[in-house]
C-alpha cells in the first residue's frame, strides 16, 4: 500500500505560491498602535490646554511659556 503524503513529486518541497498579501493582524497591530498614540496624545494635550473666559482654548507648552518670559523680561514693549 502507498501513501500520499502531499508531496506531489517534489520531495519535501512546496511549490512556490505566490506573494502572500498582506496580513489583516498587521493592520490591525498597526491601527492599535495608532490609538494609543492618539490617546497619549490627547491626554498630553489637556494638561496644557488653557481656556479663556470666552470659552475659546489653546495650548500653553511649558517650553513655549518660559521662552514667552524670558522675551518679555528682556523688555520688549
Amino acid at each position: 500500500m502507498m501513501f500520499n503524503f502531499g508531496n506531489n513529486g517534489t520531495r519535501g518541497y512546496t511549490g512556490y505560491r505566490g506573494r502572500r498579501g498582506a496580513d489583516p493582524r498587521r493592520w490591525l497591530i498597526v491601527l492599535l498602535a495608532l490609538l494609543i498614540l492618539a490617546g497619549a496624545a490627547f491626554l498630553f494635550a489637556q494638561r496644557y490646554r488653557v481656556y479663556h473666559s470666552d470659552g475659546s482654548s489653546h495650548i500653553e507648552l511649558p517650553w513655549s511659556r518660559a521662552a514667552e518670559t524670558a522675551r518679555t523680561s528682556e523688555g520688549g514693549g
